[in-house]
């Protein structure tokens, strides 16, 4: 049967050591109990609890359906496969000391871009070598591998025909800048949020920065004289400013050449939202930028709100630049949990504009192609 252990000590968490832990729910142990276990290790750390990690393992892999073990055992994978390989320097071609190396799976060749990555199958590597072993069965095997003071890079597909592979890093660092109000003096004790290609964060309506799965490394908040910086991430990122002045946004490579953002003043949005003259009363009112969807980008979601009982939306504390207002269409059959958007509107909001958008007629759903 299927069994989990968890203990709570003050100032304390369950180390990654232990071969069961659960990276999804990383203060306890999951694993399968088919006879007497006998000493088993719970090994604890300093520290708070690990993040929960939502990437899911092939099923074969996820500790539910293996062993109970702890810090004693060693992790053992059914029908794994051995990956091996070297890291190095890129300029002086050698080995790198100590580096991560973290799987992914690429399951569809033609879409090289999407790479599900298991950060709960991140191995250490020493002296440039590094083994991994993973269950593929499918798709193609992507090795990420970072250290300190070096750029993440990737490895190139692995199968289960061709299992090994030399990694070259170059050195660098992540983006580091520095934030600004909108009168040029240093923001201090701002939420600056730095998201990579398919990477998600959300705007609420109170505007605040909310990140999706509560990535590491990607939210940091700027000390007196404003500046901040993160650990590099795999290319081009964009980065997000939110405070009570204003919000700033800007990709990677904009800030590495200007080494500043400024804080844009608040905007607000008002309207009335009908379909054939009648109020949409509790209608979806959703924001978004043109850009949006794209999966060489982050998803940033903007804030939305619903009309009121005369079809009246009003939208606070809105990011200036180029935006478009929408609505939601069902997605699937019956009552329908899924959805999509639809443009009814584009339009430009300047710093600190109060901008009223009037009457916006729905449009109706675009017709299916038959």
């Amino acid at each position: 049967e299927t069994v989990t252990l968890d203990t709570r000590v003050k100032d304390y968490r369950l180390s990654e050591r232990n071969v069961s832990l659960d990276h999804l729910n990383p203060f306890q142990l999951v694993g399968r109990l088919s006879a007497d276990k006998t000493n088993l290790v719970l090994l604890l750390e300093p520290g708070q609890n690990l993040r929960p990690d939502y990437s899911m393992p092939p099923e074969e892999e996820r500790p539910n359906n293996l062993p109970l073990g702890g810090a004693e055992g060693k992790r053992t994978i059914p029908n794994a496969v051995t990956f091996s390989g070297q890291v190095l320097d890129a300029e002086t071609k050698a080995p790198v000391p100590q580096f991560r190396i973290t799987p992914g799976l690429q399951r569809n060749p033609s879409m090289k871009g999407w790479v599900e990555w298991y950060r709960g199958k991140t191995v250490e590597g020493t002296n440039g070598m590094f083994t991994l072993d993973y269950a593929l069965k499918s798709g193609a095997l992507v090795l990420m591998a970072e250290a300190e003071g070096y750029l993440p890079a990737l490895s190139d597909p692995l199968t289960t025909g061709s299992k090994t592979s030399t990694i070259q890093l170059k050195q660098g660092t992540g983006p580091r800048g520095k934030l600004l109000l909108p009168d040029g003096k240093p923001a201090d004790g701002v939420t600056v949020c730095y998201l990579a290609a398919r990477e998600e964060a959300t705007l609420t309506s109170e505007g605040v920065i909310s990140i999706y799965r509560n990535r590491e490394g990607s939210v940091t908040i700027t000390d007196p004289e404003g500046e901040f910086d993160f650990p590099p991430k795999l290319g081009e990122g964009e980065i997000y400013a939110a405070g009570a002045r204003g919000f700033g946004h800007c990709r990677t490579s904009e800030l590495a050449t200007q080494g500043k953002l400024t804080l844009q003043p608040w905007g607000s949005v008002r309207g009335r939202l009908l379909q054939n003259a009648k109020p949409l009363a509790g209608e979806a009112v959703d924001l978004g930028w043109p850009t949006g969807g794209s999966m060489e980008r982050p998803w940033f979601n903007l804030p939305g709100t619903r009309a009121d009982e005369e079809g009246w939306f009003a939208l606070e504390k809105v990011p200036p630049g180029e935006l478009e207002l929408r609505t939601r269409l069902p997605v699937g059959a019956g009552s329908g949990t899924g959805w999509t958007t639809q443009t009814q509107r584009k339009f430009t909001l300047k710093p600190g504009e109060q901008l009223v958008l009037g009457v916006v007629e729905k449009a109706p759903p675009p017709r299916e192609r038959r």
